[in-house]
């Protein structure tokens, strides 16, 4: 199953806890589903449970028969078209029918957990939600563009602003960051998908930080690699061309260490020379190569 199947099944299985929002998750299943003409009343689905879902609110809240039928890959549920059937769902949701557009209503959505209900009925009838393992998406394709503008408003007075687009003629409401796709998927009640989703990004997170350190200690290793390289190319040009032994002691001893441990890492070097520190073990390297490229420019 997809994840959008998932989020549809757990968002059926959720029991409304009174009228009130069984009216209203029954009023944002159909909104969508609305012809302009107001004479169909029809959902196509890949989800079972919501093509289900729909036939048990229309027809228990409604009284309006819904036929259910097996459509390519997916189902179809239609409320019968034949005799008052539709107008029975019209009524008994308060859809205006003397609208030249389909609009959102809020004669249902008296409060939060009817809004919430509604906003299920909504995504079980058209929303669809991108598999977290491969991106961050949820969106609401609605055909009616008036209908899409006043779900936009709604959207925007709970906080949760949606971006937009237009898809083969259909509005598109969406979202696409990881937080604001959990977090409406929370205010769904989709408590297990919005979970399975912030694993996604708890194990994401973790994959990348493990990653970044990994390339950070791959880049110091290849920084070592490529200094020690450029020492010990200069000291043996320094030891044969006979200046290394024209030089202070101090820095003798540190080329002669280098030279003798061509790999060794400067916390090694230091180990060995107890006596002086890192940095100035590091200090008098730089100042051997300083000292080799100077002799080479002056023997050019």
């Amino acid at each position: 199953m997809s994840f959008t199947g998932d989020v549809k099944a757990e968002l059926s299985a959720i029991e409304p806890r009174n009228r009130g929002e069984l009216m209203a998750e029954a009023y944002g299943m159909t909104l969508p589903c609305l012809d302009a003409a107001l004479r169909r009343i029809r959902l196509q689905t890949e989800s079972v449970d919501a093509a289900k879902r729909f036939a048990v609110l229309c027809e228990a809240l409604c009284g309006a028969p819904v036929e259910l039928s097996i459509l390519g890959a997916g189902f179809l549920a239609e409320v019968e078209p034949e005799g008052d059937a539709v107008s029975q769902v019209l009524k008994a949701l308060d859809i205006a029918t003397d609208l030249p557009a389909v609009r959102l209503g809020r004669a249902l959505l008296e409060d939060e957990a009817c809004i919430e209900a509604f906003l299920r009925g909504l995504f079980l009838s058209a929303g669809a939600a991108a598999d977290p393992e491969k991106s961050y998406r949820f969106e609401l394709v609605i055909r009616q563009q008036r209908l899409s503008e006043d779900l936009e408003q709604l959207l925007w007075e709970l906080s949760l602003p949606p971006a937009k687009t237009l898809r083969r003629r259909q509005h598109v409401l969406y979202y696409k960051s990881a937080r604001s796709v959990q977090q409406i998927l929370e205010k769904l009640g989709a408590a297990r998908c919005a979970l399975r989703m912030e694993q996604v990004r708890e194990r994401r997170a973790l994959t990348n930080e493990i990653n970044r350190q990994t390339n950070s200690s791959l880049a110091n290793i290849q920084r070592m690699a490529r200094a020690n390289a450029r020492q010990n190319a200069a000291l043996l040009q320094l030891e044969e061309s006979g200046v290394l032994e024209t030089l202070p002691g101090e820095l003798r001893e540190v080329a002669r260490l280098r030279l003798e441990r061509p790999e060794a890492t400067l916390r090694e070097l230091a180990e060995a020379m107890p006596e002086v520190s890192r940095s100035t073990i590091d200090r008098r390297l730089k100042k051997l190569v300083e000292l080799w490229e100077t002799t080479s420019e002056e023997t050019k």
